[in-house]
């Protein structure tokens, strides 16, 4: 069992940092799984510390996207809690109708459901047409990634599903698949996001960030009856496509160069990088199999997707690219075993990130 955290009102100055949706995913699923109150109790003070001070706020202009884009990951996350917290004695009426308030005032509101037609959706992308340049946190880069066509748009759309599904709304679950949508639509014939691979150094990383979104979107639809797995794109790529190219371009970063060109946006410091604007060096071949240090792990969408489709030769191509980086040195327990064994989950309480909103084995049943 993960220890539990500190007060949640600490973190008050932090309201977008991955550290507290971490704290509530492990929490409320350590009550979901282990019926451990400790956890219960810290998981509902954090939703109730939350909903009363109506935190987060999501009009901030001066970095509108990213700011909505942090804080959809954390709402996800809370209206997956508040739902598995429901059966908890000390989980009050009077507490869940607050955070039920709470929710839909965010997730049904004019920032998620009612999206805002602003710069952040309408400028030009810099990957069909021309690149620009802008200054992010004190140093030019390239620009800019449209809301509306990369991993954040899904992002968005995963709470206002979540949100949709929680109270019932068909208009905001209509308009969170249309996200889904919009984001495979972009994808190339050979399965990689445009929006995510021109990325520069970042980009192997952000096409995962986009498979971990659209994985989730995808699990939350089926679960309604609607298959969006197999929608195809305009290319005819699909999502299995995405995740194929994964495994390729982890196994060969050289072929992910031609996008990577663009740097737009890449990371600029740590994760090994001495020039942020050197594509060539893709950090996520090394990085993405290795657990956090809370034990998260940036493939948690992996074990979903073979829950649901074990027999698809994608399981086998993740899992010969991933298991000889940890033959190349990287500790056995530092590294995500696939394919994931149901065993392993059980041993170290099982996969998660701030993206997926939950632990994914306490909500997906193994197949035998």
């Amino acid at each position: 069992m993960r220890r539990l955290f500190k007060d949640p009102d600490e973190l008050r100055k932090s309201v977008f940092a991955a550290e507290i949706t971490h704290r509530l995913i492990v929490s409320s699923s350590e009550y979901y799984v282990y019926e451990f109150a400790p956890a219960g109790r810290y998981a509902v003070r954090i939703l109730t510390s939350y909903a009363e001070a109506d935190y987060p706020e999501l009009s901030q202009r001066r970095r509108y996207g990213h700011t909505l884009t942090t804080a959809s990951q954390f709402l996800f996350a809370a209206a997956i809690a508040h739902t598995k917290l429901k059966s908890f004695p000390e989980y009050t009426a009077e507490q869940q109708a607050l955070v039920e308030r709470w929710l839909r005032g965010k997730l049904l509101g004019p920032h998620i459901k009612f999206k805002e037609t602003s710069r952040w959706t309408t400028e030009g992308d810099g990957v069909r047409g021309p690149t620009s340049t802008a200054r992010v946190s004190g140093v030019t880069v390239n620009c800019c990634n449209p809301l509306r066509y990369n991993s954040g748009r899904v992002q968005i759309d995963m709470a206002l599903m979540a949100g949709s599904i929680l109270f019932n709304d068909q208009e905001g679950f209509e308009s969170a698949i249309k996200g889904y949508v919009d984001v495979i639509d972009t994808m190339r014939a050979d399965g990689s996001l445009p929006y995510q691979t021109v990325r520069g150094n970042a980009a192997i990383w952000y096409q995962n960030l986009g498979i971990q979104v659209l994985v989730m979107a995808a699990e939350m639809a089926a679960l309604q009856g609607i298959d969006l797995s197999s929608y195809k794109a305009p290319s005819g790529a699909t999502l299995h496509s995405a995740i194929a190219f994964l495994a390729r371009y982890m196994d060969q970063p050289s072929l992910v160069y031609g996008y990577a060109a663009k740097n737009i946006n890449p990371w600029r410091a740590g994760n090994r990088i001495t020039d942020p604007d050197d594509h060539r060096y893709q950090f996520a071949t090394w990085k993405l199999p290795r657990l956090q240090g809370d034990g998260a792990s940036f493939l948690a969408w992996f074990e979903p997707y073979q829950r649901r489709f074990p027999n698809h030769p994608n399981i086998s191509l993740m899992s010969d690219v991933v298991t000889p980086i940890a033959e190349r040195g990287t500790p056995r327990s530092k590294m995500i075993q696939l394919p994931y064994p149901f065993r392993r989950a059980n041993a170290t309480g099982g996969l998660f990130n701030d993206y997926s909103g939950t632990i994914t084995s306490c909500v997906f049943k193994e197949i035998p």
